[in-house]
């Protein structure tokens, strides 16, 4: 028995079919590719072995894989390397793309404030601060560079900011309480380093910056107590 002809029409849809099979499979054997690198690459770097992991990140980016977390993981990877420059463009790429992600803006002014790029670096935060007034990380950070700066008003405004939104917040706690130290406002400060230990009384760091307020303002006594309860909770 004949089987019937193909029709031109059906044979040229087959040769199609057949077609966008062949090029769905090296598409395919492409893509496996780059994300089997890709995957190499972060076994490296949860590993700890960032030199090589940079390389291995390179080259899945060299083979056409499109992932802003490429970009991240080589800037982390350079950072972990004090690669501080390097890192810098790997960060924007990423932040280009991923333009809500608070951490990696914030990381990325701190990169540019290391490197001297300050003006960026506060511009980039007082933007992001504008975006998003209700995170109190963000507001905490940019308290913090005004800190930095010895622009204490500003900071006071950020930090007063932060406690709106987290009344027992240990880091803004602290750096308020360092703005006042610094300006010789010994009693405001203490106040404040004491509501930061009530809720972490274990908190070394503080209490030693407590004692130092303490010895500044001629406290002596207080100050060796605080700084002998600060040994006594050294790990």
């Amino acid at each position: 028995m004949k089987r019937p002809r193909l029709t031109r029409q059906q044979a040229g849809f087959l040769a199609l079919l057949l077609l966008m099979a062949i090029a769905a499979a090296g598409s395919y054997r492409v893509l496996r590719g780059e994300f089997i690198i890709y995957d190499d690459a972060q076994k490296l770097f949860a590993k700890g072995e960032f030199a090589q992991a940079i390389l291995v990140y390179q080259k899945s980016l060299d083979r056409g894989l499109k992932l802003p977390q490429v970009n991240l993981r080589l800037a982390e990877s350079y950072m972990a390397i004090s690669g501080f420059t390097q890192a810098v463009p790997y960060l924007e790429r990423y932040i280009a793309e991923k333009t809500r992600d608070a951490a990696a803006i914030i990381r990325l002014a701190g990169l540019y404030d290391q490197l001297g790029r300050k003006q960026q670096a506060m511009a980039l935060l007082k933007d992001l601060q504008q975006r998003r007034s209700d995170d109190i990380e963000v507001t905490l950070a940019l308290a913090t560079m005004h800190k930095d700066r010895r622009e204490y008003g500003q900071a006071r405004a950020l930090y007063g900011r932060a406690l709106s939104l987290e009344p027992e917040n240990r880091k803004a706690l602290v750096g308020l309480a360092q703005t006042y130290a610094w300006n010789g406002e010994f009693d405001r400060a203490k106040e404040l380093y004491r509501r930061a230990l009530s809720s972490q009384p274990k908190d070394r760091s503080t209490r030693v910056r407590l004692a130092r307020v303490l010895a500044w303002s001629g406290d002596k006594e207080g100050a060796i107590s605080e700084y002998r309860k600060a040994l006594e909770e050294e790990p």
